[in-house]
């Protein structure tokens, strides 16, 4: 059954979206967590929408490429972007975007929220977070953190580890999450901070083992793992995925697509789908996407400060 949504008065008269299958745009590699979600998020609106919707992974120059293909893209609603909080970490380390991540795109709805986790090789020493740090203030040890690549969210997240533990902890950027894994499975590196999604089959089957995670609260999936901020106080990092449109899409055609969205992400089913897989279902208003946006930036501008990263 095609269920057609009055969403846009224009000259030409009333606009029915969608009216061709919709695109959604993914600018990192596919697998990662903005992809899976994505996927799951588009079946169920494909559905609802009687529209195909493709999958476009575009991954290159840290995301930016995928991106600008949306900032430049008719703001019909038949192009979307699923960014996650690289969009705000992008105008943190980056000197100039082709785009700004405030000003050239329309924010629909969150769809999710995302655990990392501090994760080890099950051969690791640590049975604590504080183990970690007491090991690492040793001086002249060495140590080092992978991360799924070089201004990633478990990049910063990472940075923001370091700080906090007041000592050495080398950063080691890989291309991409699987990458990482593989690193510290073969000890390459100390630890790693990768998306909890990412790691839980790993997990599951005693082959790496998480120490803490970086959300506020723990994990649904894993609530014997304490969270970083028990150890550092005011500690919390998580990444988020959502929707956002060109600039330019009516506030009409953003209200229904939201709509849309909040339908799908609320239903309890999607809810614990996504909790299996190390996500938070969660959708929002755009003005609340807008200021988790502006928010973020401000946040991960002051890390890239505090860390004397240099933007790119």
């Amino acid at each position: 059954m095609l269920i057609v949504f009055v969403c846009s008065i224009f000259s030409a008269g009333v606009e029915a979206f969608p009216d061709k299958p919709v695109r959604f745009i993914v600018p990192y590699r596919e697998g990662g967590s903005s992809d899976v979600v994505a996927r799951l998020l588009s079946v169920r609106l494909a559905e609802l929408w009687g529209q195909p919707i493709a999958i476009e992974n575009l991954p290159g120059s840290r995301s930016t490429f995928g991106t600008q293909q949306v900032a430049t893209a008719e703001p019909d609603g038949h192009t979307l972007l699923v960014a996650n909080a690289g969009l705000a970490i992008n105008e943190a380390l980056s000197n100039k975007l082709p785009y700004h991540p405030l000003r050239d795109f329309a924010p629909i709805s969150l769809v999710a929220t995302q655990y990392l986790a501090l994760v080890l090789n099950t051969n690791a020493p640590f049975t604590s977070l504080a183990q970690l740090i007491s090991f690492a203030q040793v001086k002249g040890r060495q140590m080092s953190y992978g991360s799924a690549g070089h201004g990633t969210v478990g990049h910063l997240a990472g940075e923001l580890l370091r700080l906090g533990m007041s000592t050495n902890l080398n950063h080691v950027a890989y291309g991409g999450a699987r990458q990482a894994i593989r690193e510290l499975m073969g000890n390459h590196v100390s630890c790693a901070m990768l998306p909890l999604s990412s790691v839980m089959p790993y997990v599951s089957a005693g082959r790496l083992r998480v120490l803490a995670v970086t959300n506020k609260t723990r994990a649904e999936a894993l609530p014997e793992v304490p969270t970083v901020g028990e150890s550092i106080p005011g500690y919390e990092v998580n990444n988020w995925v959502g929707i956002l449109a060109p600039y330019g899409a009516t506030v009409t055609l953003v209200r229904n697509i939201n709509a849309n969205v909040a339908a799908v992400v609320n239903k309890p089913a999607f809810k614990e789908l996504l909790s299996t897989l190390g996500y938070e279902a969660v959708s929002s208003t755009p003005g609340e996407l807008q200021m988790r946006l502006t928010a973020d930036i401000e946040r991960y501008s002051r890390i890239v400060f505090a860390a004397r990263l240099t933007p790119q």
